[in-house]
């Protein structure tokens, strides 16, 4: 089953154990989901994120970078969401709502940087902090920050 948010393409199939979503050049696995149920939060889920960005989108930023990036946050949580309640008994109830309180957690500031340091090495930190809503040097920071995070247990 095709479907398309805001014109990107967005492939579901039904696979042994649930779903398969192919999107964005990537493919994630959704065990116990259904066609309908996915194409459902996956819209509201991208709609929440889409409207928290787009009115920070300027000159620089573009409302297909917008949709892109945004798309690719509602699926990562949806994914990740999924995945606990059908691998962890006391997760069988969560919902897959997305959680406004994700906008914050570092999980959706790095695919947002990411996105933009894939596409526009030199500018990345700047179209990130729009987003962001941070100055280019805070991203820069945080980046640094959340480099020596990870170094420091090697």
């Amino acid at each position: 089953m095709t479907f398309y948010l805001e014109g990107i393409k967005l492939d579901l199939t039904q696979v042994t154990h649930g779903l398969r979503l192919d999107a964005l050049d990537s493919t994630w696995p959704l065990p116990g989901q259904t066609i309908e149920e996915t194409i459902r939060i996956l819209s509201e889920n991208f709609e929440v994120v889409r409207q928290k960005y787009a009115p920070r989108a300027t000159g620089l930023v573009f409302p297909g970078e917008v949709h892109e990036v945004s798309l690719h946050i509602a699926i990562y949580y949806f994914f990740l969401y999924n995945s606990w309640k059908y691998s962890n008994p006391n997760e069988k109830d969560r919902s897959l709502a997305f959680s406004k309180d994700n906008f914050t957690h570092p999980y959706t500031y790095d695919r947002v940087i990411t996105f933009f340091k894939l596409r526009y090495p030199e500018e990345y930190a700047v179209k990130s902090a729009i987003l962001l809503a941070m100055t280019p040097d805070a991203v820069l920071k945080y980046e640094a920050d959340r480099h020596a995070f990870y170094t420091s247990f090697r």
